[in-house]
């Protein structure tokens, strides 16, 4: 060796003593981290819920036409009132306080039946509806045989002037 090479050997080895690094802290922390974070992932794709937006008023040129009306299921604090277009079909209002939602599905299917070329339906939610509500309104059309579930808020609650 070359007194070069053996003068910063000796220097190096005076400045930094060699170290083991102590690497259990990092790897407890994957060890955990990796996990969790795996876990979250799955759980918030599980609470996804695919909902299509109605389409825009006004995007289409002229009138409806009957394939054109939409079948929407509408929220509110009387209960449940089904319509296509501007014809009502079914109203279901609240039994003993609480909404109707067997009977919401059992009118959608029968509506399904008679309206086999329909595959969408649209949730209009009045305001003041608990969240919970509006999603199991959402399940009941999917049970019914709606593939495509849309949301849409309703008209907001007036307040009475003093």
């Amino acid at each position: 060796m070359s007194f070069i090479a053996q003068a910063k050997q000796s220097r190096v080895s005076r400045l930094a003593p060699e170290v083991d690094l102590d690497m259990t802290p990092i790897m407890n922390l994957f060890v955990i981290l990796v996990p969790s974070l795996v876990s979250i992932a799955v759980f918030v794709h599980i609470a996804v819920i695919s909902v299509t937006l109605p389409p825009a008023a006004g995007a289409g040129m002229g009138g409806p036409k009957k394939a054109d009306l939409k079948l929407t299921v509408s929220v509110g604090e009387p209960g449940f009132v089904i319509s296509l277009g501007d014809s009502l079909l079914d109203s279901l209002p609240k039994v003993t306080g609480k909404f109707d939602l067997p009977g919401l599905a059992n009118s959608l299917a029968r509506i399904r039946e008679r309206l086999a070329n329909k595959d969408d339906v649209v949730v209009a939610v009045d305001d003041g509806i608990i969240f919970d509500e509006v999603v199991s309104a959402m399940d009941a059309g999917r049970q019914s045989g709606f593939s495509r579930v849309s949301l849409a808020g309703g008209a907001p609650k007036k307040k009475d002037k003093p």
